[in-house]
């Protein structure tokens, strides 16, 4: 697979071996798998689950298409309308344990972690632009849901890493419990950009050291929705507020020199594997709207009972599904300066 991995991590939660797959970050800084030979037993479950060999998925053209938010608490603590929190909390006050994103403040990495409780979800609450280990997580959801038949997941990841899990979870017939939601994804940058920009930010706000971080939003709106604002914070009043145009990693990930290859030619741009697909509701119709609006897409019949389930909390307006285009439905051009951006940050 070389060339076409995106790093979801399903065949390291397929292996039946333990650690027989493990993932860790290659030369540029993303996550792929390395493989114990001598521990493997060519059972070929890893070829199985690659969502880039194979991948139950449908054409978002297919779609329901809505506008979203939820009300104002949820609305601004989230990146666009809130209305991943509302599903996540109507999930776990129906007996759904939650799996998402939240920020390793111990490494300052980016991992997935299980929670089943409301105080909880405020840790996977909001963009995080790195690549999310997902191995842990997605390994221990797999585990319950085999060991407890009551057990009920609703999990939050990228295209490529929630089709890649529900090929695992197909494979071992858990797929009705599970309820799948990805995002629309602009691709993953290199986690060595992101170590050189905290050494950067020390440096620049004098901190004493990046331990010190107490809270990184990379979208904070109360500047504004629009334009991205990332605050870190050490406490004590101490924090770094910059805009995208000025914030070197924020400009750099949404010019993608030094983001992932393999998103830039994403099979999962304008397909899904997933009940739902959030995101921002960019466009004409919100430009003048710094609030923030989620777009959804409903891709399923388990998608649409849950929306309907919370539809008396938020505000849904059902819209053309034609208005999804321009959300990242095409393929990006490389930068001019990519390959040469990449060797200069390694």
């Amino acid at each position: 697979m070389k060339g076409k991995c995106s790093g979801c991590s399903a065949c390291a939660v397929a292996c039946p071996k333990t650690h027989c797959i493990k993932m860790e970050y290659n030369e540029y800084g993303f996550l792929r798998p390395i493989t114990n030979e001598i521990e493997c037993i060519h059972c070929g479950r890893c070829e199985k689950v690659c969502p880039m060999e194979t991948s139950c998925m449908i054409s978002l053209d297919d779609s329901e298409l809505y506008s979203a938010w939820g009300e104002a608490d949820d609305r601004q603590a989230s990146s666009s309308g809130g209305i991943a929190a509302v599903l996540s909390r109507y999930a776990i006050t129906h007996g759904y344990e939650v799996c998402g994103a939240v920020m390793d403040y111990d490494t300052l990495t980016v991992k997935h972690r299980i929670v089943n409780d409301k105080n909880g979800l405020k840790l996977i609450r909001g963009s995080k632009y790195l690549q999310s280990d997902v191995t842990e997580a997605f390994s221990e959801t797999l585990k319950n849901l085999k060991a407890f038949p009551h057990k009920k997941y609703m999990i939050f990841g990228t295209p490529c890493q929630i089709s890649g899990f529900r090929n695992v979870l197909k494979l071992h017939g858990l797929i009705d419990r599970v309820i799948l939601i990805d995002i629309f994804c602009h691709g993953v940058p290199s986690k060595y950009l992101w170590t050189k920009y905290l050494k950067w930010i020390k440096n620049k706000m004098k901190f004493k050291s990046v331990k010190n971080i107490e809270q990184i939003t990379f979208r904070d709106k109360k500047y504004s929705w629009h334009t991205y604002y990332m605050n870190i914070s050490v406490g004590g009043g101490i924090a770094y507020v910059n805009s995208r145009e000025h914030d070197p990693f924020l400009k750099l990930f949404s010019m993608g020199v030094v983001n992932q290859d393999t998103c830039f030619k994403c099979p999962f741009r304008n397909k899904t594997s997933a009940d739902i697909r959030l995101g921002d509701y960019w466009g004409k119709r919100f430009q003048n709207n710094e609030e923030g609006v989620s777009m959804v897409l409903v891709n399923s019949e388990s998608g649409l009972e849950l929306l309907n389930a919370v539809s008396d909390s938020i505000t849904l307006i059902k819209q053309d599904i034609k208005e999804r285009f321009g959300q990242q439905h095409t393929d990006y051009e490389y930068p001019k300066y990519y390959k040469k951006s990449l060797e200069m940050l390694k």
